[in-house]
């Protein structure tokens, strides 16, 4: 089993921001759509895969607290569990907004990633 411990103090800075209520914010790497010319009423873009997530006091915070792309693994004790109990419910929420838009590449992504978090929350719920 690797050791994430080094990441104790990023992670307990991480810890503090959910704690306080800092939100989940995802980013998306965007596609051009139009590829005939734009369609009217059409997005030009559509999300393809998550490109990063931040813990932020509001959606729209400019002083971000990256997460970054961590392994769900980083997050490998029960001390943790907010962190992942926080990123799980913000990457439900995000695949029921890309389904609802039928953005299936990026449902596919965010499902992906999710599955990864929700088994890391599992394991520890258990322990």
């Amino acid at each position: 089993m690797t050791d994430y411990s080094d990441y104790n103090e990023s992670l307990d800075s991480l810890l503090a921001n959910v704690q306080a209520g800092h939100v989940l914010v995802i980013r998306a790497e965007m596609e051009m759509d139009d590829y005939f010319g734009p369609l009217e009423g059409m997005p030009t873009e559509s999300p393809i895969y998550i490109d990063t997530m931040y813990f932020n006091a509001t959606e729209n915070d400019t002083e971000r607290y990256p997460l970054g792309l961590l392994d769900a693994e980083y997050f490998y004790c029960e001390k943790y569990l907010p962190i992942l109990q926080a990123i799980v419910d913000g990457l439900v929420a995000e695949l029921k907004w890309a389904n609802e838009n039928e953005y299936s590449r990026y449902a596919c992504s965010v499902d992906y990633r999710l599955d990864d978090y929700q088994e890391q929350l599992n394991k520890l719920q258990n322990k």
